[in-house]
């Protein structure tokens, strides 16, 4: 057997170590084509590829990137080069680089795959940046390319779920279940469903058969958490909420949830600091400004309640509670500028609840009185 020939084995031997799971084994064959030929592009895809598996994703871009670099400079054509794209796009998503992800995802449609997760990936970041619609748009084409595909239909129900339509969003988990009756995700989607039907009881079902079958699954602890905090069960939330945290430190949405809990227990300091603890995590979540902003206004702390509801508006300029919350911040200092973001709010949205359009009436007809 000549060189090329063992080498061309030690390759098929890495992509069935990488197919079955076994990332490290791989990861040593693939490195040690690479020392034999340093400029092997396939040898540096498959090995970013293992990394990325193993959550490397820094020395998953470093090496796929190399590859792709090599494959480009070479002009070869292969259905893997597009693969390469997805798996750098993924990587560049996990670490937060969305931007570079879009581009990567974009190029990989470009060069005429059929694979249905580059069109996934771009609903995945659309569907972090709040941009739903475009989220549902990728995700249709990802189920024209693959009718059969659960994940696609499950991505795109979460977000109908997010723009309120709950209709739309139960088909299509209808449809992934159907697809793949044991996708445990599809009864964490089924509890949320029922969270925003006000259906707390058959949540907290939904989520049992979850944490049954799998007790790490973050979201179905937080959600059960939601459930009982909803039906005023405050230790049993705390309990939920306090083990989402214990799996994942760093999850900003148990901290978040974990706030609203002290809010509504009245214990503002714990509050605030779980609500900035998650605003550290992510800074982005425009309702966690406007729930320490509203801790801080009950604080006393106006001054920091008008900073909060500040960036909310600065995060989302048609964040009607925002203004809102600011109008009423505002009022301690006066009648105008309560005015001005109690108008702007009405401007953007018209279902404030009874107590919010008591305080609406004040502003509005302060000699009424009432």
């Amino acid at each position: 057997m000549n060189d090329e020939e063992e080498l061309e084995n030690i390759e098929k031997e890495g992509k069935t170590y990488l197919i079955n799971g076994e990332y490290d084994k791989a990861i040593d064959c693939f490195t040690e084509i690479l020392k034999e030929d340093g400029e092997q592009p396939f040898g540096c895809i498959y090995l970013g590829m293992a990394f990325y598996k193993k959550d490397d994703y820094k020395v998953a871009i470093e090496k796929l990137t190399k590859g792709i670099n090599l494959v480009e400079r070479c002009k070869i054509k292969n259905d893997t080069i597009s693969e390469a794209y997805i798996f750098r796009a993924d990587a560049y998503f996990k670490t937060g680089r969305h931007k570079q992800a879009i581009n990567d995802y974009i190029k990989a449609i470009n060069l005429g795959t059929n694979n249905p997760y580059a069109y996934i990936g771009l609903a995945c970041i659309y569907s972090e940046k709040g941009e739903f619609e475009k989220s549902i748009e990728y995700n249709t084409k990802a189920i024209e390319h693959d009718p059969k595909l659960a994940e696609a239909y499950t991505n795109r129900g979460l977000a109908y779920m997010h723009k309120g339509n709950n209709d739309y969003a139960e088909k299509d988990f209808h449809k992934a279940r159907q697809l793949n009756p044991n996708f445990i995700g599809n009864m964490v989607h089924s509890g949320y469903i029922c969270l925003n039907k006000f259906e707390y009881d058959n949540a907290i079902k939904d989520f049992d058969k979850v944490i049954d079958i799998d007790d790490k699954h973050i979201d179905a602890f937080i959600g059960r958490g939601i459930a009982y905090l909803k039906n005023k069960e405050y230790k049993k939330a705390l309990e939920n909420f306090k083990r989402a945290i214990y799996l994942d430190p760093n999850c900003a949405e148990s901290y978040k949830q974990r706030g609203l809990l002290f809010f509504e227990k009245n214990d503002m300091s714990s509050a605030i600091e779980d609500f900035t603890t998650a605003i550290k995590i992510n800074y982005r979540d425009t309702e966690t400004y406007i729930n320490r902003g509203k801790a801080y206004h009950e604080n006393k702390e106006f001054e920091k309640a008008i900073n909060d509801y500040d960036q909310a508006i600065k995060l989302d300029p048609n964040s009607a509670d925002a203004y809102f919350f600011r109008s009423i911040t505002h009022y301690q200092n006066g009648m105008h500028f309560a005015m001005i973001d109690c108008e702007r709010a009405l401007y953007l949205k018209s279902d404030f609840n009874d107590a919010q359009k008591e305080w609406i009436m004040f502003l509005r007809y302060p000699n009424l009185g009432i």
